[in-house]
Formats: C-alpha cells, structure tokens, sequence
C-alpha cells in the first residue's frame, strides 16, 4: 500500500512537472518572439515631412521678443544647447534647453516664462494637427510611456519647472 502510494506520488508529481515545464517554456518562446519583435519592428514616429507639414506657422508680427532676451529671461548664461522658436496654440514661443538639461519656454510676445498649460490650452494645441478629429481630454500625464525616448532621458533626466 506504502509502494503504491509513492509511485502515485510520483507519477503526480512527474506529470506536474511535465506541463509546468512546458507552459514555462512556452513563456519564455513568447518572450523571446517577443524581443525578436522589439529589435526589428520600428518604434512609431512621424517622417520629417509628416512633422513639418502639421506644424503651424510662425506669426512672425506677434513676435516682440529677441531671442537673446529670452535667453536672458531663462537664466541661460552661454548659448544655450537648444534654442527654438515654434508656436504653441496662437503664441509664438522659444524653447530652450541648457547644457545641463534645464529646459524652459518663454513667451515671444511678452517674455513670460510658460510653465504650465491648462487642459482648455492642451485641446487647442492637440485641435491644430491636421488629422485631429474633435481631441478629447481623458487624462493628465507627466510622462506617457510611449513619447520618452533614451535621447530625451539623457538630456533631460527629471522634468524640471521653471
């Protein structure tokens, strides 16, 4: 009776075994199709064209603002490593980025430092891409999982505010 027992134990516990170690190898085949995957599919972005072309243009008779002004406004005591001009909604706006990361927009009209914008601001700023199709708000993120690249982590390793 003992005999019997152990061999059923272990017919059990061989049987276990087996199907542990094959849905634990069929894990590990999903991963590894999975990395296959991550190396040679491209991460989604825009092509060049596809990024200028839904750009809005520059209201250059509201700019007020030189950009060593707002290099100034900024704190930036050398050329910073980036300094771009762009629109966010109807105001034009620098964008700029020091050497150590600190990055800032300032306004181009008045010279205001811009560190923040209201959901109202996000939908008409989403509403101006060509292909928007009535923007909704559903949330608010800090980081969304999908836009921080390795390039924007090293330049920037912590969002800042200024």
């Amino acid at each position: 009776m003992r005999k019997a027992l152990i061999r059923r134990g272990r017919r059990w516990l061989y049987v276990v075994h087996r199907w542990i170690g094959i849905a634990t190898c069929l894990l590990f085949a999903m991963w590894f199709i999975s990395g296959l995957v991550m190396m040679y599919v491209a991460f989604p972005r825009l092509t060049d064209g596809e990024r200028l072309a839904a750009l809005p243009l520059i209201l250059w008779n509201k700019v007020q603002v030189a950009p060593d002004r707002a290099m100034a406004i900024a704190g930036a005591e050398h050329y910073p490593r980036d300094l771009r001009l762009s629109m966010m909604d109807d105001t034009p706006v620098y964008r700029v980025t020091g050497w150590k990361g600190a990055a800032g927009t300032i306004s181009a009209t008045d010279g205001r430092v811009i560190d923040h914008i209201t959901p109202d601001q996000a939908l008409a700023i989403a509403g101006h891409h060509s292909h928007a199709a009535q923007p909704q708000l559903l949330d608010t993120v800090t980081r969304e999982q999908w836009s921080v690249t390795a390039v924007s982590l090293i330049h920037n390793p912590e969002p800042t505010k200024q």
